[in-house]
């Protein structure tokens, strides 16, 4: 394992298929510090999980290895084993396992976009996306999405529906003539 000086360090431990959750409670269990990226999901299915690890398989643990022990994460209930380049354990500097938390957490805030309240025959702006530029007729939020069924005006003032992210619209201002 070459000159590497371990002290505390964050490692990347494997989890077997789908024993991510099992895992992660095997670590802290032992008390030992973990950091597991997941993200909320909104699921049609109401007894569906509702996170999603971010990678799947993986769990980043904070811990010394020449006190617990290789073999302690080697013969872990759930393990794989760690993660390895070649015959050297993987080490992740602090400052990426800061910047995944940052990613997560920038995602988390994009995901959690609350939909303002439209209602059925508001008029809307799409301005974003193909229809960028187009009014439309708000007609219904998609359940278990985050998207949008719109009547947009096409030709001849005819109306098609479509169905868009929601972030693409916004509620068109009322101006008094």
């Amino acid at each position: 394992m070459g000159d590497i000086h371990w002290e505390v360090s964050w490692f990347v431990l494997q989890s077997k298929s789908r024993k991510e959750f099992f895992l992660l409670e095997q670590l802290q269990q032992r008390e030992i510090r973990t950091y597991f990226p997941c993200l909320h999901v909104k699921r049609v299915n109401p007894r569906a999980r509702k996170i999603e690890p971010y990678f799947p398989g993986y769990i980043f643990f904070q811990a010394d290895l020449q006190q617990l022990g290789i073999t302690t994460f080697q013969r872990m209930p759930g393990a794989a084993g760690l993660v390895r380049f070649g015959n050297d354990i993987a080490i992740v500097e602090d400052q990426w396992v800061r910047w995944i938390q940052q990613k997560i957490d920038a995602i988390e805030e994009k995901l959690h976009y609350k939909i303002p309240e439209y209602k059925r025959g508001d008029k809307i702006i799409v301005h974003s996306g193909i229809f960028a530029g187009y009014e439309a007729i708000f007609d219904s939020l998609l359940p278990g999405s985050e998207r949008v069924r719109l009547l947009l005006q096409w030709l001849e003032n005819r109306y098609v529906q479509v169905e868009i992210p929601s972030v693409q619209i916004f509620l068109q201002k009322q101006v008094d003539g």
